[in-house]
Order: C-alpha cells, then sequence, then structure tokens
C-alpha cells in the first residue's frame, strides 16, 4: 500500500474536485488574460 500525502484522494469525488479546481483556474486565467488586452488597448488609445 502506498503512503498518501495529507489531503491527497483517489476516489471519484477527489477526481471531480480536481477537475472542477482545474477549470475554475483556466477560467479565471482567461479572464486576467482578456482584462490585461483590454487595459493595453484602452491605454493604447488613451496615450495617442
Amino acid at each position: 500500500m502506498r503512503h498518501r500525502a495529507c489531503g491527497e484522494r483517489e476516489d471519484d469525488g477527489g477526481r471531480l474536485i480536481f477537475h472542477v479546481f482545474a477549470a475554475l483556474a483556466e477560467f479565471i486565467r482567461e479572464l486576467i488574460g482578456d482584462g490585461t488586452k483590454l487595459l493595453c488597448g484602452v491605454l493604447n488609445s488613451v496615450l495617442r
């Protein structure tokens, strides 16, 4: 039997939580990227 780290889960619920958090992290990363592009566009138009 392998030793598991604290909080490590191997059942279906653990995998589901892992995928939910991964999807949430990807969504937040895209929001940050979109906001950065928007901010750059606004700053470029203001500085012209």
